[in-house]
């Protein structure tokens, strides 16, 4: 079985987003939308992923222009990130990345021939950072599409994505506070979200640092007042966390990708239906 967790450069249309979700059939098992990123993370799950990938990301560079995108991520195409990710329900032990990398490759050569999409790849080779870095300094001689810009398409071991707000501020604690937590198990920004400020972190290694391990390296610096999940957390790390702080952490059962997995096809459909209003509703009904 297989994630394929990608990240759109779009966060707060949201009928162009339900459009994009829909596209990704019976396997988006959850999608996380965040309006001042401009951003948001569909994660895909199924024994054979590639096909509804395809759909979402022809959908998105079919509907998105890069061009006139305005947001806090750094970003260099509409379909900007394309992992694809082994997945062995209860487990986080790193798995083989040999067929996920098939999949990268013929995503890949599909983009590029079917959507004239250029893509460069990351991982097992290099991390997602270094491939941003090569992007930025226009190391890597690739042109990008007029309106979708360039993808990174990876093939990389299970991570998860987690928030943590420290308070208001115009982004520079956090970015110092970032670079203190930053490790080989850590991958961390700093911003200022509308004023709140958040260290952004992508845990890497799973069975060495998780949310718990994130939330108290940034306790030893600073008050913490709030925490985010983006997208999923597999049982076989929450199963090692206190449950009695899973609610401080924004974490829960119903986020783990075995429970999306265990719900029908037609209520996974409702559940994305549901996160997708509930954004709705706490924007003040604002769609874009």
């Amino acid at each position: 079985m297989f994630e394929c967790v990608i990240n759109i450069s779009e966060g707060s249309d949201f009928k162009l987003l339900r459009e994009i979700a829909d596209a990704g059939g019976d396997s988006v098992c959850d999608i996380h939308l965040d309006a001042v990123h401009n951003r948001s993370v569909l994660t895909l799950i199924a024994p054979d992923v590639m096909e509804d990938a395809k759909n979402v990301a022809k959908e998105a560079v079919n509907t998105l222009d890069i061009k006139i995108h305005k947001g806090l991520h750094p970003r260099f195409g509409v379909v900007d990130v394309v992992p694809f990710v082994p997945f062995t329900p209860g487990e986080i032990a790193p798995q083989s990345l040999d067929k996920a990398t098939e999949y990268r490759n013929e995503f890949v050569a599909w983009a590029q021939k079917d959507l004239g999409l250029p893509c460069v790849t990351y991982e097992p080779e290099r991390s997602l950072p270094e491939t941003r870095k090569l992007l930025r300094q226009s190391a890597l001689g690739i042109f990008p599409h007029e309106t979708a810009g360039v993808a990174c398409v990876g093939a990389r071991k299970l991570l998860v994505a987690y928030n943590i707000y420290i308070g208001e501020g115009n982004g520079e604690r956090a970015k110092l506070i970032a670079g203190r937590i930053r490790s080989a198990s850590v991958r961390s920004l700093g911003f200022s979200l509308n004023g709140k400020e958040q260290v952004s972190c992508n845990l890497v290694d799973l069975t060495a640092s998780g949310p718990q391990e994130a939330y108290e390296a940034v306790s030893r610096y600073t008050e913490i007042t709030g925490t985010e999940l983006v997208g999923l957390v597999p049982m076989g790390l929450l199963g090692q966390i206190d449950a009695g702080l899973w609610e401080k952490l924004d974490l829960a059962y119903e986020k783990s990708p075995e429970y999306r997995l265990s719900l029908s096809p037609a209520k996974r459909k409702e559940l994305i239906a549901s996160l997708l209003e509930e954004k709705l509703i706490n924007s003040d009904g604002k769609s874009g």
